[in-house]
C-alpha cells in the first residue's frame, strides 16, 4: 500500500523513498517516531514523513523533527484531512520544522505554525549551457565554447582571492569543524549511513579557516553541487570568497550550478551576478 502511494504521489523520488525509507525517516531514532499514513474507508489518502533529531537550545535538548513528504490525495484535498494529519504528526515531538509550498503553507498556518519569510534558495550558474532548458538543442561543442565564454566573463567581473579547494576525510573530527552543535549520532545517520555517502564531500579553502559539507547531485543527466552545512559564525565576505572559489573549481569539473539555502541577509551581502534567488516558505 505504501509503495503504491509513493509511486503515485512522489514520482520524482519514488525509487529513492521505496529503497531507503528506513534511513530517510530515521526509524531507528531512539524515540521511535514514525511517518504517518492516513486512511479513509480503507484507502490510503495521505502521508506525512518524520525526520527526527535532537535540537539543542541553551544546552537543553528538544525532541524535534523535519516534516517531509507531506501529501494528501488530490481527490481528498480541501476536506480537512491535511489539517488533521498535521495535528497528529506533532503529538510525539516538541519542535517541528518544514519547508513547504504555498498550498501546504495554508495547512500549517491553520495549525498555528510560525512562518519565517527570510529564506531563499540561492542558485549560481557555473556551466549554464549544460542546463537542459538552455542547452537541450545545442551540440556539445557549441555548449563547451559558450560555457567557456561565460566562465571568462564571470572571472572578469568577479574578482576574488584565489585559493585551492581542499578535500578532507569524512570523519567525525572534520564534521565537528563544520558545526559543533551536530552530535555523533546525527553524523552517523546523515553521512556515514547515508545511501548517498559517496556523494558527500567535506571541503575547505587552503587556509582551513572554515569547513563545509557539500553534496554532489545528478538529475536528468545534469550535475550540480549543494552546500549543505557550514559554520553559523562565518563572515559573509569569507563565505562569498569560498563560493567564488568553489565556482571556479566546479567549472573545471563540469558542474552545471551550485545551490545553497540562505537567509535573506546573507543573500544580500554576497550578491553574486548570474545567480537566481527563489523565496522558500520555512515554518
Amino acid at each position: 500500500i505504501l509503495s503504491s502511494f509513493y509511486r503515485n504521489n512522489f514520482k520524482d523520488k519514488f525509487l529513492f523513498i521505496n529503497k531507503n525509507w528506513k534511513w530517510l525517516y530515521r526509524v531507528n531514532f531512539k524515540k521511535k517516531i514514525y511517518p504517518l499514513a492516513l486512511f479513509v474507508n480503507g484507502k490510503m489518502v495521505g502521508h506525512s514523513g518524520h525526520m527526527p533529531f535532537e535540537f539543542l537550545i541553551n544546552k537543553k535538548k528538544y525532541i524535534s523533527s523535519w516534516f517531509i513528504d507531506f501529501k494528501i490525495d488530490s481527490k481528498f484535498q480541501n476536506q480537512g484531512y491535511g489539517t488533521y494529519l498535521v495535528k497528529e504528526w506533532k503529538k510525539k515531538i516538541q519542535i517541528g520544522f518544514a519547508f513547504c509550498n504555498n498550498k501546504s503553507l495554508r495547512v500549517f498556518k491553520k495549525n498555528k505554525w510560525s512562518h519565517d519569510k527570510n529564506f531563499f534558495m540561492f542558485s549560481l550558474f557555473i556551466n549554464p549551457f549544460n542546463y537542459f532548458k538552455l542547452g537541450k538543442f545545442l551540440p556539445d561543442k557549441v555548449k563547451y565554447i559558450l560555457n567557456n565564454f561565460f566562465s571568462i566573463f564571470f572571472k572578469i567581473i568577479k574578482k576574488f582571492k584565489k585559493q585551492k579547494i581542499i578535500f578532507k576525510n569524512k570523519n567525525y573530527k572534520n564534521f565537528k569543524l563544520i558545526n559543533k552543535k551536530k552530535n555523533l549520532n546525527y553524523f552517523k545517520w546523515r553521512i556515514l549511513n547515508s545511501p548517498n555517502f559517496k556523494n558527500y564531500k567535506i571541503v575547505s579553502l587552503e587556509d582551513k579557516k572554515y569547513f563545509f559539507l557539500l553534496r554532489v547531485n545528478k538529475k536528468r543527466n545534469i550535475k550540480y553541487l549543494e552546500i549543505l552545512l557550514f559554520s553559523e559564525d562565518i563572515d559573509s565576505n569569507y563565505f562569498r570568497n569560498f563560493v567564488l572559489n568553489l565556482h571556479s573549481w566546479s567549472f573545471k569539473k563540469n558542474y552545471c550550478f551550485l545551490k545553497i539555502l540562505l537567509k535573506k541577509e546573507v543573500v544580500k551581502k554576497i550578491n553574486i551576478l548570474t545567480s537566481i534567488k527563489k523565496k522558500i516558505n520555512f515554518v
